[in-house]
This record gives C-alpha cells, sequence and structure tokens, in this order.
C-alpha cells in the first residue's frame, strides 16, 4: 500500500512540476506560508502574478473565444491534478500515521526508535515541501485565471465567464484541502519530533 501511494504522488508530481515550470519559474516568489491567501493584483494584465501563464498570451491567439477555451482547459487540468495529489496525500497521511505507531510498538531500544522515527519525518517533510510548491503553484493558476474571469466579464463572453467562476470555485475548494492536509503532516512532523527519548532500562 505504501508503494502503491509513494508512486501515485510521484506520477502526479512529474505531472504537476510540467505545469510549475511554465507558472512558477517565470514568477516571483511569494510565500510557503500555508495560510497565505491569493492577492487582488491579478487584475492587472501584465502584473507578474500571471506572468508564463496562459492568461498572459491572449494576444497570441486567433480570437478571444479560443483564448478562453484555452484557460478553461488548462483550469480544469489543474483541478483535476489537486483532486488526484490530494487523494493521495490523505492516503500517504493514513499509511504513515500506521507505520509510526508500528514503529513506536515494535521498537524498545530508544535510539533504534529515534533513528526509525527520524527516518519517517524526513519522509513527512519531503511530503510537506513538495505541497508547499503545489500549493504556491496553484494559488498562481488562482490569481491568473481570476483575471480571465474579469477578461470574460469586461468582454461579456458570459457562457466562457460561467465556466472559469465555476472552475475557480473547484480550485479554491482544492487549495483548502491540500492546505488542510499540508498542516495534517506538518502536525504530524512535529509531534515527532517533540517526542521524548525512551530510557533504556537498566538490569
Amino acid at each position: 500500500m505504501k508503494n502503491t501511494c509513494i508512486g501515485l504522488l510521484l506520477c502526479v508530481t512529474i505531472v504537476f512540476l510540467t505545469f510549475c515550470v511554465s507558472v512558477a519559474a517565470s514568477s516571483p516568489s511569494s510565500t510557503n506560508s500555508l495560510s497565505q491567501q491569493p492577492s487582488n493584483s491579478s487584475n492587472n494584465p501584465t502584473d507578474q502574478s500571471i506572468s508564463g501563464h496562459i492568461a498572459s498570451k491572449k494576444e497570441t491567439f486567433p480570437s478571444v473565444e479560443q483564448w478562453l477555451s484555452a484557460c478553461v482547459a488548462e483550469a480544469s487540468q489543474v483541478n483535476q491534478e489537486l483532486v488526484v495529489y490530494n487523494k493521495g496525500l490523505s492516503s500517504q497521511l493514513i499509511d504513515t500515521k500506521k507505520e509510526i505507531e508500528t514503529v513506536k510498538r515494535k521498537y524498545k531500544d530508544s535510539e533504534v526508535r529515534r533513528v526509525n522515527l527520524k527516518e519517517k519525518q524526513e519522509e513527512l517533510d519531503r511530503i510537506l515541501a513538495w505541497s508547499k510548491i503545489k500549493l504556491e503553484t496553484a494559488r498562481k493558476e488562482l490569481e491568473a485565471q481570476q483575471h480571465v474571469v474579469a477578461e470574460a466579464t469586461k468582454s461579456q463572453k458570459n457562457d466562457y465567464a460561467a465556466k472559469l467562476k465555476g472552475e475557480v470555485k473547484t480550485l479554491k475548494a482544492n487549495i483548502t484541502e491540500m492546505e488542510k492536509r499540508s498542516r495534517a503532516f506538518a502536525s504530524l512532523s512535529t509531534s515527532i519530533n517533540a517526542q521524548p527519548p525512551t530510557k533504556k532500562r537498566t538490569n
């Protein structure tokens, strides 16, 4: 089960990082805080929050409709990836909790237990680091798509605006779910670090 979950997370990570390159690489880093909220600066078409994103490439499309269709497709794809990733995080969190409890029961020697728990903590921290990257990218996507919604509404492309608003609503929900899972991983990692050393029994 553990290998399956890890494989799933790696697969989704590869796909998601392909998207990250096009959005995050050309954008300034925001912050790694899990509680950060999207800014309202994306209303400016030249804002760096949408630099490199399809939202900033309106002029490269033959028509506004084609540009909006591409934006809808991108938002839908990101949402699908986030759903899969969040499911993988949930499974990994459950498995890791079980593994930690197994380590606590199995190893009576304090040093052996400490080493094994440290390995689990490092695994949790790696997952948390990836999640922070994905959260930052997802927030940038949200900013960009909010700009596109404004553009669609301004152009009176109501059908596209409605579709984009639906994707934005779903994107916000997916980001919230990832934030919850990330906090759970952070809390579990902290709890491992706070474990007091177990004294060895002496004869």
